[in-house]
């Protein structure tokens, strides 16, 4: 955390600012242009009227100053402004309980020249029933391993420069120090078939309604790189983030990603980057299988009725995307199942549209493409 006084912000830097049992204040100001903006994931402060007896203060040029009380899952402060100052007030001894970051929104540097969701074209040719990808077909799509390890045990998908999207299940009870995110791969028994890129995690963010002993409700996290990826290479784009009034894609064909296992009950793993299309299910139809009313609306189902063809262990965290207008949109993200490919369960991912703004407001502080 970052200690009381004045500070200035560069573009990229973050600073950290936790809950106090002292009065504190922190000035913010850009030192090469930028809004300063606060993003907070946890926000616990005691309730008062106007909030007169403890508070987050915010205060930032051509703003009015706003005292914050109360307890919030996720608090977003945006200013256009190139500084902001705030204050912690406290009651008494009180502790205030909040994790915030400060840092620079750039206004011309929010998007990248590139475009989401677009495969490179590809000369290839198991995820179970699936076939190997062409050589960096997918550019979203990325690995979670321990360092020194070359096996996936999750997939990650990219969304800015600065972060990736999973599963919570992931990553729920690991060391944040000893994983890393590996994107523009293939063939993880080759280090020269592509350029790999690698970054280290400096931050995780669970979805708020996630439990660890209830995976089928909210099993997103963010993760936010060490340091932002080079979006302007070919084989590291972000995939695109669904409209806010996306359908329930029922009936369409999507595809899904990984490095998982090739046979349900096995442990034979992919090497290849796999790839599979599977139809995407009604949610009370999916209800009609085993899974009963553990499917509800933020969750989509899709595989074969016949099954043959599904993720699988590894594969958890990858995306499940539909193609519109050549355009890859994010709809799922690989959560849980029955076994693999088995006949009448398909596999079940968390939807994104349901959690959306959350999304949203979790990378807003990363770069997208411009379209």
């Amino acid at each position: 955390s970052v200690t009381c006084g004045q500070h200035q912000l560069e573009a990229g830097q973050v600073f950290r600012i936790r809950g106090l049992t002292k009065l504190c204040t922190w000035s913010f100001q850009a030192k090469t242009g930028g809004n300063v903006h606060m993003s907070c994931r946890k926000f616990l402060v005691p309730t008062s009227r106007r909030c007169r007896k403890a508070s987050l203060q915010i205060a930032s040029p051509g703003s009015a100053t706003v005292s914050l009380c109360g307890r919030r899952t996720r608090l977003v402060v945006k200013r256009e402004a190139s500084s902001m100052t705030v204050t912690n007030k406290p009651k008494g001894r009180r502790r205030n309980l909040y994790d915030c970051e400060v840092y620079l929104r750039m206004p011309t540097n929010t998007t990248a020249n590139c475009s989401c969701g677009t495969e490179n074209s590809s000369a290839g040719t198991r995820i179970v029933g699936g076939t190997t990808s062409g050589l960096g077909q997918y550019p979203w799509m990325g690995g979670i391993t321990f360092q020194g390890m070359k096996r996936f045990f999750c997939g990650v998908t990219l969304l800015t420069d600065s972060h990736g999207l999973t599963a919570a299940h992931c990553l729920h009870g690991k060391k944040m120090h000893k994983l890393i995110v590996v994107l523009a791969e293939h063939d993880i028994s080759d280090n020269n078939d592509t350029p790999r890129t690698i970054r280290n995690i400096a931050r995780i963010d669970f979805h708020p309604d996630y439990r660890p002993d209830r995976t089928n409700v909210g099993d997103l996290a963010v993760i936010k790189f060490d340091h932002p990826v080079p979006l302007h290479h070919k084989m590291v784009k972000p995939i695109c983030l669904p409209p806010a009034d996306a359908p329930d894609y029922a009936g369409r064909t999507a595809i899904t990603a990984g490095w998982g296992y090739l046979q349900s009950g096995s442990e034979n793993y992919a090497k290849e980057l796999q790839a599979v299309e599977v139809p995407i299910w009604t949610n009370s139809d999916c209800k009609n299988t085993g899974f009963g009313n553990l499917i509800h609306k933020d969750l989509v189902c899709a595989g074969f009725p016949e099954g043959g063809a599904d993720a699988c262990t590894g594969d958890s965290g990858g995306p499940l995307s539909v193609v519109e207008n050549g355009k890859h949109i994010l709809v799922g993200t690989v959560s849980f199942g029955h076994y693999c490919a088995m006949p009448n369960w398909p596999g079940v991912y968390s939807r994104i549209s349901g959690s959306l703004e959350w999304i949203q407001q979790t990378i807003e502080s990363g770069v997208t493409c411009q379209n």
